[in-house]
């Protein structure tokens, strides 16, 4: 998550709530869209449960996850594992 933007760097913070300055070469966007595999908190609990985007709106995903079920959920509580990038 993004915390604070600066002139020279973006503090961010870790799943694991450790926080950090980068420089913004350091960064990339985030490039997932419809059929992206992706790792979403099921009705936003603590859990991750991998699915597909199935349609995207702005800031929420439309997510089919393996087990069928199927929800709307927010970027933020959405995961992308690093292979799958």
């Amino acid at each position: 998550m993004i915390c604070n933007v600066g002139e020279d760097v973006v503090e961010v913070q870790y799943d694991d709530c450790q926080r950090a300055q980068l420089t913004s070469a350091q960064l990339r966007p985030l490039q997932v869209g419809i059929g992206s595999r992706v790792y979403v908190r099921w009705k936003g609990g603590p859990s991750y449960y991998p699915g597909r985007i199935t349609m995207a709106e702005g800031g929420a995903v439309h997510v089919e996850y393996d087990d069928g079920d199927k929800e709307w959920a927010t970027v933020s509580a959405m995961r992308v594992h690093n292979d799958d990038l």
